[in-house]
């Protein structure tokens, strides 16, 4: 284990992370680095059914790309409707125009899906860690 590895690894079981983006080379890397962090984490595979992907692997967060040319983000957003009740949050991150994302943000307050943050690409994996100890108490942030 490096020092790295040991001052940022989750206690317990590892907390899940899956990771919806058409590009499969940058939800990988990003997977990567959650993984070295400690979490457990999986990027999506775009050609599959995102709602699917989503039941099998049971995450905590969903990192979702909203702009995506083969599938759209809203889409997939709307298919969340069914997990609202259930201990899932959402990011959204995105390099499309701050309107989508707006848009993005009205419908899941409107479908009361738990939007935990909205994170501009290139994705700081910083940022996006300290939303996960925002809302998990009890896991480690880098400093």
């Amino acid at each position: 284990m490096t020092a790295l590895q040991g001052k940022y690894m989750q206690p317990e079981s590892p907390i899940r992370v899956f990771i919806f983006d058409d590009d499969e080379g940058y939800a990988s890397e990003c997977a990567d680095a959650l993984d070295l962090l400690g979490y457990e984490a999986h990027a999506g595979d775009v050609r599959q059914a995102f709602k699917m992907q989503v039941e099998r692997f049971h995450p905590r967060f969903i990192i979702l790309d909203l702009h995506m040319p083969e599938f759209d983000g809203m889409e997939a957003l709307l298919s969340l409707r069914e997990h609202a009740d259930k201990d899932i949050g959402i990011v959204f991150v995105s390099a499309a125009h701050k309107k989508l994302l707006e848009a993005a943000e009205k419908m899941a307050i409107a479908h009361a899906l738990p939007l935990l943050g909205i994170l501009p690409k290139p994705l700081m994996i910083r940022e996006l860690v300290r939303i996960f100890e925002t809302h998990m108490p009890g896991t480690s942030a880098p400093h």
